[in-house]
């Protein structure tokens, strides 16, 4: 029976905010053999605001093998997770339980990326254990629908995928595996970009760029001619000791491009140099978490501020206390506005922001005071209430 716990909250909450924060990440085992992050049992924190103005807290480990660890979705009224291993897993809002949703057609790897297509469906994206083929799934009616299946072309490796309008976009690079992790591929001279058509079984566009390593989606748009991304690229160190994600010489921040996937062409540039992850979408912008320090390289586990990045570069930013780390942060929509709602942590204790968007570094506009230290995690979301 998970219990929920009060929270005392400072400041004063924006009318109508009422729903539930969740944020989730891995949770390993004392004394278990190291793996990549998203193949622990996940450990989910709740949060959740009420129409009194009350706040309450609770939290759930994942205690199952291949667990959801890496994401948690909101798909309708639905809350599901994903790991970087095994099925997906639909999650009860209330007592914090996890339900295998195995995908059609034997056990696959997710990816754990999920976006809405155009007409508000949420499309997962899985790739089998031999990360050669890649499928997009939608789930409809209490069973999964397949929407797209494509065969990734040279085993590149796969850890980036949009919807743009009908289109599944992937991000394919020049990374192998090996007994340290992952490693750059010096034998491969560029990224792709596979695009193919939702519901379809045309053949897919492939277009080359530069090295580069986006860790997750990012802002995804299109126009008459060609496909725009915004996202992160991912410097070395990885996620596993000794990793080297990227060659030396790719420069980390936010970058942009532009894809015409009918020329086979791909422009880009940069528009950020600041290590950074967690990209999320708000009125056009990309949030991102400015990555901490780390002996070695940057911290993206324990971000050390927020950022606000538009078309032209970056616009505001928050710091985060001395001593406190942070992570994601989700827009929310409230009857006062949007407001941005994240958590940050120290020993002892943690806290869940609520800030105004239009500016970063002011105080915030409420604060639920935890009364522990939330551990660092991975992915957030925001399921309203009803």
């Amino acid at each position: 029976m998970t219990e929920w716990a009060s929270c005392r909250i400072s400041g004063r909450l924006p009318s109508g905010m009422t729903g539930t924060y969740f944020r989730i990440g891995p949770h390993p085992a004392p004394g278990s053999e190291p793996r990549r992050w998203g193949a622990y049992p996940g450990l989910l924190h709740a949060i959740r605001l009420d129409a009194e103005g009350r706040a309450f807290q609770a939290s759930s480990r994942m205690g199952v093998d291949d667990g959801p660890s890496a994401n948690v979705l909101v798909d309708g009224s639905d809350l599901i997770g994903a790991g970087e291993t095994g099925p997906v897993w639909s999650i009860d809002r209330d007592r914090l339980s996890a339900a295998a949703r195995p995908l059609t057609g034997g056990r696959a790897t997710t990816v754990p990326h999920a976006h809405p297509d155009n007409s508000g469906r949420l499309v997962v994206t899985a790739v089998t254990e031999a990360d050669a083929v890649v499928s997009a799934w939608s789930w409809e009616s209490g069973e999964w629908r397949a929407r797209r299946l494509v065969e990734v072309p040279d085993r590149s490796f796969l850890h980036d995928a949009q919807i743009v309008d009908d289109h599944l976009v992937l991000g394919l690079h020049p990374l192998r595996h090996s007994p340290r992790g992952l490693r750059w591929d010096i034998a491969k001279e560029s990224s792709v970009w596979l695009i193919a058509r939702l519901d379809s079984h045309e053949p897919p566009a492939l277009v080359s760029s530069a090295p580069c390593f986006v860790w997750h989606g990012g802002i995804a748009s299109h126009d008459a001619h060609a496909i725009v991304l915004r996202a992160p690229v991912r410097p070395t160190p990885g996620l596993a000791p000794d990793e080297l994600v990227l060659a030396p010489e790719v420069v980390p921040g936010v970058r942009e491009w532009r894809i015409d996937r009918d020329r086979g062409t791909a422009t880009e540039r940069q528009l950020t140099d600041e290590p950074c992850d967690f990209p999320v979408e708000f009125d056009g912008d990309l949030l991102v978490a400015l990555a901490g320090d780390f002996a070695g390289g940057p911290d993206y586990t324990r971000c050390r501020g927020l950022a606000r990045v538009g078309s032209g570069g970056e616009i505001d930013r928050r710091i985060h206390p001395d001593g406190s780390f942070g992570g994601e942060f989700r827009p929310v929509s409230t009857d006062e506005g949007e407001v941005l709602v994240g958590l940050i942590a120290w020993p002892g204790a943690s806290e869940l922001l609520i800030l105004d968007p239009s500016d970063l570094s002011a105080d915030p506009i409420a604060r639920v005071h935890i009364p522990f230290g939330i551990p660092a995690g991975l992915h957030s979301a925001w399921l309203a209430a009803g």
